[in-house]
């Protein structure tokens, strides 16, 4: 009877440290991390940099135009045609005083034909705009652009994570002065 005890007793025992050893090494386990990104997203105001009209003309007579407002963004090419792509419920992500991205959500963008309309597929969808070294009569400016990317993306939170420098969006900027 003594012996069945005992190892009744080991038995007992060993389930028991290899229990608290399962659950140590269970316990111990990293749980995925998940990355957030902080980024503070504002409207303009009135007295902002940003707002104005800002264009250049280029030697062969092109213009190009970008018109900032606290509520709307326009980019079009002067000649009084319409605009090239558009958008409201502006916002902006203030990356410095001189840099930051302009958040746009289209009302008129770019259909399959190269034309522009108010019911191409991306109206309604968020779209970038990155702008760098601002001053008040100067702005290098660039839509979100890159040959695989996105053209839009359906949240403000897409567009903020999509339309970024570093994920290669806004190679080339233009460099424009208020007028």
């Amino acid at each position: 009877m003594k012996a069945t005890r005992f190892n009744f007793v080991r038995v007992v025992m060993a389930l028991a440290a290899f229990a608290a050893i399962g659950f140590g090494f269970t316990g111990c386990q990293q749980e995925s991390e998940t990355e957030y990104v902080y980024i503070y997203v504002e409207k303009l105001s009135k007295y902002d940099a940003l707002i104005g009209n800002w264009s250049v003309t280029y030697d062969n007579g092109y213009k190009e135009q970008y018109n900032i407002s606290t509520t709307a963004f326009d980019n079009n090419n002067g000649d009084g045609f319409g605009s090239y792509y558009a958008g409201k419920e502006l916002c902006v992500s203030k990356l410095s005083d001189t840099e930051g991205y302009i958040y746009v959500k289209y009302t008129r963008s770019m259909n399959a034909d190269w034309s522009y309309s108010e019911s191409a597929p991306d109206v309604g969808k968020w779209y970038a705009i990155h702008y760098e070294d601002l001053t008040d009569s100067s702005i290098k400016i660039s839509g979100a652009y890159k040959a695989t990317g996105k053209t839009s993306t359906g949240t403000l939170a897409e567009a903020i994570q999509e339309f970024t420098v570093a994920n290669g969006y806004f190679a080339s900027h233009s460099a424009v002065t208020k007028e």
